[in-house]
This record gives structure tokens, sequence and C-alpha cells, in this order.
């Protein structure tokens, strides 16, 4: 499988990143993935990720909820609700951070 590796931070440019710790997946693949972050800003970013074409394979289960558009059971509907506000939240720091006045994310 093709390896991406980004060379400059998304958020502020930054070239120059630190190694900030190792994670595995435990849900899908086994497998063990480094993080760094950037120096500049703070970002992390995994390395060495897979190309557009290769990534999907680690999102391919049936048991992975955000897959599931059902709110039925107490875990879909609480993961649901959790989604939908970390979501609003993201959306908040892209636009602070980008200034945005108006558009769309």
């Amino acid at each position: 499988m093709a390896k991406f590796n980004v060379q400059q931070c998304p958020v502020c440019n930054g070239k120059e990143f630190s190694p900030f710790l190792t994670c595995a997946d435990f849900f899908v693949s086994g497998e063990k993935f480094k993080i760094k972050q950037c120096k500049g800003c703070g970002f992390k970013i995994t390395e060495n990720i897979e190309d557009e074409e290769n990534i999907g394979s680690y999102y391919q289960s049936e048991n992975y909820i955000s897959h599931s558009n059902t709110s039925k059971g107490l875990v879909n509907g609480v993961y649901h609700q959790v989604r939908k506000y970390m979501l609003g939240r993201k959306r908040r720091l892209i636009e602070s951070v980008a200034a945005l006045r108006k558009g769309h994310i």
C-alpha cells in the first residue's frame, strides 16, 4: 500500500515536527501509528498515512458506528449526539482560526 507523509503543517504551514505518541488501531487493522506534532502550532497529524485509494480499508467494519445512520439503541443514540456536538465544536474552531465570516466549510 502507498503511504503519504505530510511535510507541511496544514494549519500554520510549519515544516518542523516532533514525535508525539504512538497509538494502535485495536478495532480493524491492529497496526501501530505514529503521531507527530507541529513545532509551530502544536497541530498533531498521523505519519505515513495511506493514500486516498487505500485508506478505506481501515474503516471496513459493520460495527464501526460512524458508518451507521441509525440512532436505535442507547450506544448509537449517545454516539450520534456526541458526534453532532463535536462536529459543531470543530466547525467553530475552524471558523475562529480561519476568521471566517461567510461561506461554507
